[in-house]
């Protein structure tokens, strides 16, 4: 499968040739590696893409019959497991990194197999994904109208160029999303860990106030709560007080949802904890972490749930 790009960096280098890690932090050393870009890993049974935004972990999802998000610990343990796959790196334009990072991490709105249904433009606002059987292509739609697109490294702008890069090869399928290309802030593998730290700084604080089996009950009862107002939790696991997070959200989602679990946990300890030592063991908590969640607005978020 090959999806548009800007410059080839490496192609189809033996999977276990790469340091993945050393690319994903190479933009926070040099300026010159802060672009966007991809990392595509094909194994025997899927394929990965891992998007960089000006060289910094953005998004990755996954192709086996369809295009999913994983987390990037799901994409290292995959790396560490296979003995069999290859790694190619492409540079992307901020354009075409917005298409893909809207569209790929989400299910299309509708599809339309070439083959059995008919494609008509309506007057919707979206992303097209073009499969042209191993190559795609991705255009964007305003109000009925081609836009631009890509189609591998070719770049069309304006309707009717558009058009002829669109039409130029056999169309297979046709995944439509009626939605605006966003670059939103994915929440990394760093805050996820920031949040659990915090939750087990928290968790620890109250089993000596409270004993494990109260601890234990609360943390379940409040996540439950609070993945009703924030689904993402769905794919955070509990056992006992062990935390696995390998949820996905927009960052200022994932944040407010954090803020919402821990604001109900507390709650629970209102009671049976002198509300001095519950102050004192949420600063403790916070203390490791506290000037990284000022700027991602957690301790805002926490006041605002009370």
């Amino acid at each position: 499968m090959k999806l548009p790009r800007k410059r080839k960096i490496f192609e189809n280098l033996p999977i276990n040739y790469i340091d993945l890690n050393s690319i994903l932090n190479a933009g926070k050393v040099r300026r010159a590696d802060k672009f966007h870009s991809y990392i595509q890993l094909i194994y025997p049974e899927e394929v990965q893409f891992v998007f960089l935004i000006e060289g910094e972990f953005y998004l990755a999802v996954k192709h086996t019959d369809q295009f999913s998000p994983i987390p990037y610990e799901y994409v290292e343990k995959r790396k560490k497991s296979s003995e069999r796959g290859f790694c190619s790196f492409y540079e992307i334009d901020s354009n075409l990194a917005k298409l893909l990072t809207t569209a790929l991490p989400v299910k299309p709105d509708h599809s339309f197999d070439m083959e059995e249904d008919a494609f008509t433009f309506d007057g919707n606002t979206g992303i097209m994904l073009v499969n042209y059987s191993i190559e795609h292509g991705i255009y964007y739609i305003k109000k009925g109208h081609l836009a631009y697109g890509y189609l591998q490294e070719e770049k069309a702008q304006g309707e009717i160029k558009t058009q002829e890069l669109f039409t130029g090869n056999t169309i297979h399928s046709i995944n439509y999303y009626i939605r605006e290309p966003v670059m939103q802030k994915i929440v990394t593998p760093h805050i996820r860990k920031l949040m659990t730290g915090l939750l087990s700084n928290l968790i620890n604080g109250y089993i000596e106030k409270a004993g494990i089996v109260k601890v234990e009950s609360y943390l379940s009862s409040s996540k439950e709560a609070a993945e009703k107002k924030y689904p993402f939790f769905h794919n955070v696991i509990l056992n006992r007080t062990n935390i696995i997070d390998n949820a996905l959200a927009d960052e200022e989602t994932y944040v407010k949802g954090y803020a919402e679990w821990v604001k109900r946990f507390i709650t629970h300890f209102y009671k049976i904890v002198p509300h001095e030592q519950n102050n004192k063991i949420l600063a403790k908590a916070i203390y490791d972490y506290r000037f990284v969640l000022e700027k991602i607005k957690f301790i805002s978020y926490l006041k605002d749930n009370e």
